[in-house]
């Protein structure tokens, strides 16, 4: 996973074939709303994700690297 900056928006490479394993699954179950939204829980997260591999955990990592985009980018 890559954050850089575009000098017009945040961007995240890198994560395209973690997030292709949850791709159609329903993430609504998942609660973030505990977690910070700043890089260094977005690397936690994607670490954890990489290691697990499951629906929940890729979930969570991809559910904060929408809150941080969003953050970041409004």
């Amino acid at each position: 996973m890559e954050i850089l900056y575009t000098g017009e928006e945040m961007v995240i490479k890198g994560d395209e074939t973690l997030l292709a394993k949850i791709k159609g699954k329903s993430l609504d179950d998942i609660d973030i709303s505990g977690i910070r939204v700043n890089a260094d829980e977005l690397a936690k997260l994607f670490d954890a994700a990489r290691a697990e591999g499951s629906v929940e955990s890729i979930g969570r990592y991809a559910l904060l690297k929408e809150k941080y985009l969003a953050a970041y980018n409004a």
